[in-house]
């Protein structure tokens, strides 16, 4: 709901969105500040209840909601002695719905980055102190939406930097 001054009658009158004309500069404006907004970008993504949440979450998986009753995720999966590649690829019924994804400090190897390869909303993935390297990175180029990677402390090299500068999203 909008708010409209009119001069002549020194009032305010509630205005809808939809009541506006598409040539209307105010129409211009807000849908471009509504379609750039998180809460926009995510409204599509899969429904996902808490229980599904709590069942996979551990003591070593921790999701987050991004606000109450969102189905955007936040997932941090914290490094222990005895990591199994099989925790995070449990979360495949999430994967849609996970924007940003923590794995600094595990290894990260081919069952972690074919897990990673189906998040196709993350835009932030942090990769550092994981192992990975020039090969596993190529791996991610198919991350449309990525727009913040980590990767300090990698086995990456000059050669990884070249191919980052060539995915759009993250310049």
């Amino acid at each position: 709901m909008l708010a409209m001054f009119d001069a002549s009658t020194r009032c305010c009158n509630d205005l809808k969105f939809s009541d506006l004309e598409i040539s209307d500069p105010g129409h211009a404006i807000i849908d471009k500040l509504v379609s750039d907004s998180k809460f926009y970008r995510w409204s599509g993504l899969p429904d996902i209840s808490d229980d599904e949440i709590d069942e996979l979450s551990s003591n070593y998986i921790r999701i987050l909601r991004f606000f109450n009753g969102s189905d955007a995720l936040q997932v941090i999966v914290y490094p222990h002695k005895n990591y199994e590649a099989d925790g995070i690829s449990n979360l495949k019924s999430i994967a849609n719905n996970i924007i940003e994804l923590n794995v600094s400090g595990i290894p990260v190897r081919d069952g972690e980055l074919e897990f990673i390869g189906l998040c196709q909303n993350l835009e932030k993935l942090n990769l550092s102190n994981t192992g990975i390297d020039d090969e596993g990175v190529s791996k991610l180029k198919n991350l449309e939406k990525l727009i913040e990677l980590k990767i300090y402390n990698s086995n990456i090299t000059d050669k990884t930097l070249d191919q980052i500068v060539e995915y759009p999203q993250l310049s």
